[in-house]
């Protein structure tokens, strides 16, 4: 609620795991944000938006090659 509002559509989906629906701004700022969580979140769709994040994270890898 802090970073999205109440705009946003939070769900339940077992014990350990919780869905967020929300509007944001895709940027780098954003993505940065993601990776602070680790492996523990994931951005499920949009398609574009999932493969936006995997160019990032490539470009990032390519760096330490």
């Amino acid at each position: 609620v802090d970073r999205f509002g109440t705009d946003a559509i939070y769900m339940k989906v077992d014990d350990k795991h919780f869905e967020v629906h929300a509007k944001v701004a895709v940027s780098d700022q954003f993505f940065g944000w993601l990776l602070g969580f680790g492996k523990r979140m994931k951005i499920i769709d949009p398609p574009e938006v999932v493969n936006e994040f995997k160019s990032y994270l490539d470009k990032i890898r390519g760096m330490y090659e």
